[in-house]
């Protein structure tokens, strides 16, 4: 199989800052390979399900994965491009994706991030010499109704299911996508699952925001790769392929969501604390228990946390990976 492009000249297409900003251990760089290790993973995943499917031997060969990256591809919860710009950029290297194209769509403001705004980003990578044709970004938009517009051939969500506020959310991309003929599903997500004892810190850093996610953080809303795959099934789809991998030692994801873990859990209990001493207008109010419970919770789950990060320190990684294709159940029935 031809290799994908390479990760540090991807990344240079995307607007970076700070230290070794354009450089090949860049956080772009390792952002962006990230992505396409994920893309490996789907086409891998492509390829043993059309081997598993045939009696040809050689069956993983001839069906590389490849169509499921064929046609107009959606790239769900985008945000700054990351995944967008290596599909788009994997697109561009191979002639059997002539066709296709990725559209990014994200809820978000134009004027949301930091150091770039989602705004920024995303038009200086649209302006890419090398994939800026095979892209085009939606912002302020959710996958309902983005799908409602125009038709896709798959939709993709990498690491932005975590990211929406309610289960339902979720339940209703699955639906809209099954009703609007949508033929591919491919989703990657943080696995609740370390091979590595080093991704504990990471690991009990999305439990704490599970219990109390920060406002704005990464974490809003934690499902198991078990509570995605039955919410797919719910609504018509089924798995085709599914695996579990550790990324890359690299990758900075495990580092930051910790950091974003001790803060809500600061915001907790600093909540609890006023409860505990109102101010004058409070005064009358009735305590309510279960913002103690959940002090208590976060609380402890902070000490793990705390223990794990003093034990691991600068060898803490991030956790494994899911990732899964998924295709139409045509034995459904709703």
């Amino acid at each position: 199989m031809t290799p994908l492009p390479d990760a540090a000249m991807v990344a240079s297409h995307h607007l970076q800052a700070g230290r070794n900003a354009y450089q090949s251990n860049s956080v772009q760089a390792i952002q962006t390979q990230h992505r396409l290790d994920i893309i490996e993973s789907w086409l891998r995943l492509g390829r043993k399900a059309h081997r598993e499917s045939s009696d040809d031997p050689e069956a993983g060969i001839k069906g590389d994965g490849w169509e499921r990256l064929q046609g107009r591809v959606m790239d769900l919860g985008c945000g700054q491009g990351d995944q967008t710009g290596a599909l788009a950029a994997v697109m561009a290297s191979r002639p059997e994706l002539e066709s296709s194209t990725v559209v990014g769509v994200d809820p978000g403001l134009p004027s949301y991030g930091s150091p770039f705004t989602l705004e920024q980003a995303q038009t200086h990578l649209a302006r890419s010499d090398l994939f800026g044709d095979r892209l085009e970004f939606r912002l302020q938009q959710d996958g309902p109704s983005a799908m409602a517009e125009q038709r896709y051939a798959t939709v993709v969500m990498a690491h932005s299911i975590w990211y929406l506020s309610a289960v339902s959310e979720l339940r209703a991309v699955f639906r809209t996508a099954r009703e609007t003929g949508v033929q591919h599903l491919l989703l990657a997500e943080w696995a609740l699952a370390i091979s590595d004892p080093a991704s504990l810190p990471h690991l009990l850093a999305a439990l704490v925001q599970a219990q109390a996610p920060l406002p704005g953080g990464n974490i809003q809303n934690v499902l198991s790769p078990q509570d995605i795959k039955a919410l797919a099934e719910q609504e018509g789809w089924k798995v085709e392929a599914e695996e579990t991998w550790l990324p890359d030692r690299a990758l900075q994801d495990g580092s930051w969501e910790i950091h974003q873990a001790f803060e809500a859990a600061d915001l907790v209990e600093t909540h609890a604390l006023a409860q505990h001493h109102p101010s004058s207008s409070d005064a009358g109010n009735v305590l309510d228990p279960s913002v103690d419970r959940l002090a208590h919770a976060v609380r402890a789950a902070r000490h793990a946390l705390r223990q794990a990060s003093d034990t691991w320190g600068k060898e803490a990684r991030s956790m494994d990976v899911w990732t899964a294709v998924l295709v139409p159940d045509t034995d459904h029935q709703r």
